[in-house]
């Protein structure tokens, strides 16, 4: 079972070195890994082609959905899943998705857990992931990160791709679309990656309110009348999953722009909600 791992990238050398460190050392599978890049400039295409074996593609796009569809598409592994510059997979995440495909032949998407960390690899907070619902999806927003999801590549050959013209929420777009399709998701329960908080995600920012703003304004009054019922379903689920309280987590990722190798980190008190300050994760000795 062959993984492609798509990371669109745009003057973020540092945070893409972590990310394809993190790519490269996954044991027990192989991996393609592309990477699609806007035009960063000759500092990137040596880095990438000195110390990975990452596919580089360097060309214009009409931003990072478009680059990841294009990436998508020169693909040529079974399970599919792009991820950020910013973002890195857990060691032996891969390994474990492979294995829960094989296990579950009936499943075409999985999503699993995953941490927030902030620049310093300290731990904000952690994330259980709860079922991927259609009517949660519509009404609220993506819970499921696109850094813990993968999906076999019939998903893709369907014809669904992440919609360019959407600056930030493509990705509830593409995974509510999957669904709509009768594609069958299944939760992996472990932490298979981690997503920065660098302050300046694009998930926050007003872009990303207006279009999910712009969203929600065009769903029937019925489902945007009951969206307090849904959210606190989802809350429920998201209680029974272990998403609020969790014993000490520890975990190993690339630290510093320029590491060679993971650091082990523990956080003793870990807080699972966003905003909320969880005890310093401190290095392990």
């Amino acid at each position: 079972m062959r993984f492609s791992i798509v990371t669109p990238s745009f003057r973020q050398l540092g945070w893409l070195k972590r990310c394809a460190r993190s790519i490269a050392d996954q044991q027990g599978v192989e991996v393609e890994h592309i990477i699609q890049d806007a035009g960063t400039g000759p500092e990137l295409d040596a880095w990438v082609t000195q110390h990975t074996k990452a596919r580089l593609f360097v060309e214009k796009d009409n931003g990072m959905y478009d680059a990841v569809n294009r990436g998508m598409d020169r693909a040529q592994g079974d399970i599919l899943a792009y991820l950020n510059c910013d973002e890195q997979y857990l060691p032996g995440a891969l390994e474990a998705v492979g294995r829960e495909f094989a296990e579950h032949p009936e499943t075409d998407v999985i999503v699993g857990d995953f941490l927030i960390l902030d620049a310093a690899a300290e731990l904000v907070t952690f994330r259980r992931v709860t079922p991927l619902r259609q009517l949660f999806l519509r009404t609220d927003h993506l819970y499921a990160y696109t850094c813990a999801t993968f999906y076999r590549r019939k998903v893709w050959e369907a014809g669904i791709r992440y919609r360019p013209e959407l600056k930030d929420v493509a990705d509830g777009q593409f995974i509510l679309n999957v669904l709509e399709r009768g594609f069958r998701p299944h939760n992996l329960r472990r932490y298979v990656s981690i997503f920065t908080d660098t302050g300046d995600n694009r998930s926050v920012g007003a872009v990303a309110k207006s279009e999910r703003h712009k969203w929600l304004a065009g769903l029937p009054a019925w489902q945007r009348m009951l969206t307090p019922v849904f959210r606190g379903i989802r809350q429920v689920e998201k209680l029974f999953a272990g998403g609020y309280a969790s014993t000490p987590i520890e975990y190993d990722v690339y630290a510093q722009d320029d590491a060679t190798e993971r650091r082990h980190f523990r956080c003793e008190k870990p807080s699972g909600r966003f905003g909320v300050a969880a005890p310093v994760a401190v290095p392990a000795k």
